[in-house]
């Protein structure tokens, strides 16, 4: 009788020991990041359109706030909400937005496990604009087709810029939208190769930006959009939002990197017709900027800016909704 209790009675021990808890990978790689911050400066140049207007891809150019990661497993995915159905092809549904956060579900992609930190503000120091630690993943490979800011922006688009500013953000100062052309960094004599349309969002006296530019790539709009869905070094996927004829909206995490805390916010538009559109929320101003006497072409950045974005996730994507037509 006793053999026959014994295996019963062990298969019962062994249901009701609970196993030891898993900790979070990613929380637990933050934590040890956040121990070991270390100083490192990385001496990447920031390319010529950066210092006009600047773009998030330059956050990958990062100051002595930055720490490597330690290895570590890869993140789960991002569930999706049972409150919020999915409706839109490639994506996931999202949490519930918070304030000025736009109500699109996220791509339907794996996150990326983050490489390194940014640490808003000096080591030993608080942070800066009461921003947190903020994740960063491997930024995309150079030789991928990126053409961004390739062509100039028609008369059409450009009015419906202006319309939306006026439109969306009435109670805020907007400048003229103005135009930049960069020229390479060698042989300026060639004449530009991308343009920047460019204009000051002021708020409560403190002035940023927003930022068109159009370029192209080829294919279909989604796929288009998943191959550049972590162009700007984000470890989330992007929001998305698809038109019933194909325009895909993809909404990109804010982005923080030098001088100072720099932040900047990225939407882009792909339309059927091939055609990429790029807008740009921006901590800075004009004002940011002084003429450059051995450069005129690129003009000296001064500082950082404003504490906090010009627009609101929601205003952006109102922007880029009435941008695409």
């Amino acid at each position: 009788m006793w053999d026959e209790d014994l295996p019963a009675a062990l298969r019962a021990e062994l249901a009701a020991q609970t196993p030891p808890p898993v900790p979070d990978g990613l929380a637990a790689v933050l934590h040890q990041g956040r121990r070991r911050r270390r100083g490192r400066q990385l001496g990447t140049a920031l390319a010529v359109a950066t210092l006009l207007v600047g773009t998030t891809a330059a956050a990958a150019a990062l100051s002595g706030g930055v720490g490597a990661l330690p290895p570590a497993g890869p993140p789960a995915s991002t569930p999706a909400s049972p409150s919020a159905p999915d409706s839109t092809p490639g994506s996931v549904a999202a949490p519930p937005p918070g304030p000025g956060e736009v109500e699109w579900p996220r791509a339907d992609l794996p996150a990326h496990r983050p490489t390194s930190v940014f640490l808003p503000g000096p080591a030993g120091s608080p942070p800066v604009n009461d921003l947190p630690t903020i994740s960063l993943c491997e930024p995309p490979s150079a030789a991928a087709d990126r053409r961004v800011a390739v062509a100039l922006a028609p008369g059409q688009v450009r009015a419906r810029l202006r319309s939306a500013l006026k439109d969306v953000v009435p109670d805020k100062s907007v400048g003229e939208l103005v135009e930049y052309p960069v020229w390479p960094v060698a042989g300026a004599e060639s004449g530009p190769t991308t343009w920047f349309y460019s204009a000051d969002v002021t708020v409560s006296g403190s002035t940023g930006s927003l930022r068109l530019s159009v370029g192209a790539f080829d294919g279909d709009p989604l796929a288009a959009a998943d191959a550049q869905a972590f162009d700007e070094r984000n470890c989330l996927p992007p929001k998305r939002l698809v038109r019933p004829d194909g325009t895909v909206f993809q909404l990109y995490t804010y982005e923080a990197g030098p001088p100072d805390v720099s932040l900047t916010q990225t939407l882009r538009i792909y339309r059927p017709d091939g055609t990429l559109y790029e807008l740009v929320a921006a901590s800075w101003g004009s004002p940011d900027f002084a003429p450059n006497p051995d450069r005129p072409h690129t003009p000296n950045r001064l500082s950082p800016g404003r504490p906090t974005l010009p627009l609101t996730e929601t205003e952006l994507a109102r922007i880029g909704q009435a941008v695409a037509g």
